[in-house]
């Protein structure tokens, strides 16, 4: 099965990343409850910002969805590599 043209996986692990990286360091601050939307609202901002650093926003839709692929690939590498097994955007607060 072939992955469709307009999934980029180097941008959307990069975009994970840095999605991890400011959840990290933020959560404390954060309810526990609110973190999944949170997360996904940073992937969207991200994803955003990522377009108008290469020209602009072409794709308004894609541009939000590969906002929220790259907030749940973050919490899906969260989960891998912590050995939690959390289910889908559950980054734990501890």
């Amino acid at each position: 099965m072939e992955m469709p043209t307009w999934v980029d996986i180097g941008k959307l692990s990069s975009m994970g990343v840095v999605i991890l990286a400011i959840i990290q360091y933020t959560k404390k601050l954060l309810p526990e409850k609110w973190i999944p939307l949170i997360a996904i609202g940073i992937g969207i901002l991200i994803s955003i910002a990522a377009e108008y650093c290469t020209g602009g926003v072409k794709n308004w839709v894609l541009t939000i969805i590969n906002g929220v692929l790259a907030a749940v690939l973050a919490d899906t590498g969260y989960s891998f590599l912590s050995g939690k097994g959390g289910s889908n955007l559950q980054l734990p607060s501890k």
